[in-house]
């Protein structure tokens, strides 16, 4: 991953682009101290915050997630701590769908304000979810164009992920094959 360019994980739904993501971020976050910022519309800000404590406990996600005795509280909370206040981790709280262009402030924020070397944005489907459209592709387009210039205009890298539209042949997930269109 480069800074200055956008950079897109695809496939079907539930196969772990958002945890390879995560993962990617938690790396570049520990190992070479990037300041990141982290927009992840499928969830609240605090699984996404408990899914990096996972990580630096070295617990499965799922695990923690489903019972949070699965470690030491106290270890939990020295973790969530050290992540919450961590000046180069920044969220957006927000949950569901948001505009393109409340979306592109943000992101702004994120890139000029607190300076973040890239940001993390799962996942671009919920941005368009909101708008009243006919045609779906020309708005997810219309934002990578967007998101293009950002990237080129500011300087961050952008990690976005994007579902593959569900078909009515072979799943993706089970082997369907994969198109531009999709």
């Amino acid at each position: 991953l480069r800074k200055g360019e956008l950079t897109t994980l695809t496939a079907g739904s539930g196969i772990g682009k958002s945890t390879m993501a995560r993962e990617i971020i938690y790396h570049m976050l520990n190992q070479h101290k990037l300041r990141i910022g982290n927009i992840f519309l499928e969830e609240g800000f605090e699984k996404t915050l408990m899914s990096y404590v996972a990580m630096d406990l070295n617990r499965p996600v799922a695990a923690l997630r489903e019972d949070h005795t699965v470690v030491d509280q106290d270890k939990a909370r020295a973790s969530w701590d050290k992540l919450i206040h961590n000046d180069n981790f920044w969220f957006l709280k927000h949950f569901g769908s948001i505009q393109s262009d409340e979306l592109m402030t943000k992101l702004r924020y994120l890139a000029v304000v607190k300076k973040c070397d890239f940001i993390v944005l799962d996942h671009l489907s919920m941005v368009i979810s909101g708008i009243a459209t006919m045609d779906e592709r020309k708005e997810i387009d219309l934002l990578m164009t967007k998101l293009a210039a950002f990237v080129n205009e500011t300087g961050v890298g952008i990690l976005s992920i994007v579902h593959l539209k569900r078909t009515g042949g072979t799943s993706f997930n089970d082997g369907g094959t994969v198109s531009l269109s999709d």
